[in-house]
């Protein structure tokens, strides 16, 4: 595909909370050793779940997937991994028409979290409304509190 080709994809963003206050907190060291280790869970989450990383700016990373269950299991994975190293990792997930463009892509389907209204924090999902099936068949991603179903 050429620059400038439309094509339908789910891009996700993720992105730890609060990384300047941790920095602060833990230091130089000590952070550098704890984005390490996110950006190698990243690698190997992007790698299980057929995730191609597109951008990578400071601790975010833009990934696209060719729909959005792997989309979403990916960010689900990334957030168990991070809150396992004592971070909180919040993700945006769409699925949309995205314009390939050298070196990255770009639209209104690609996530930001300064774009989006429905930007998440740790374990919460918002999704559109889904038959009960849908979450049963995946109990990795059952509706909670606080989220949309």
């Amino acid at each position: 595909m050429a620059s400038g080709d439309r094509v339908l994809a789910t891009p996700m963003f993720v992105d730890i909370v609060d990384s300047t206050a941790t920095l602060a907190r833990v230091g130089d060291a000590k952070w550098r050793d704890l984005l390490g280790e996110h950006n190698a869970a990243v690698q190997l989450e992007l790698d299980r779940h057929r995730g191609k990383e597109v951008d990578r700016a400071g601790d975010g990373v833009l990934a696209m997937f060719d729909g959005p269950a792997g989309a979403v299991e990916c960010a689900a994975a990334i957030g168990r991994r991070a809150h396992a190293s004592g971070l909180e990792v919040r993700a945006g997930v769409h699925t949309g028409e995205v314009e390939l463009v050298t070196g990255g892509v770009r639209g209104i389907a690609v996530p930001s979290p300064a774009a989006s209204p429905h930007w998440l924090k740790g374990a919460s999902f918002s999704c559109p409304p889904r038959p009960a099936s849908w979450w049963r068949d995946r109990a990795w991603a059952s509706p909670r509190a606080g989220g949309t179903s």
